[in-house]
């Protein structure tokens, strides 16, 4: 369960993928699924 699924369609840099693992989790996925929908609506370039 400690593994990432980057397969949604926003790029994600190495950074923000690093960023992310220090979320629990418990709750990485809901912060992903989140993270995305808030990045969708303001931005349009790979995440940081």
């Amino acid at each position: 369960m400690d593994a990432l699924d980057f397969s949604d369609q926003l790029q994600w840099t190495a950074e923000a993928k690093a960023k992310l693992k220090n979320i629990p989790y418990f709750v990485r996925s809901q912060a992903r699924k989140r993270i995305t929908e808030i990045f969708k609506i303001h931005f349009s370039e790979p995440l940081n």
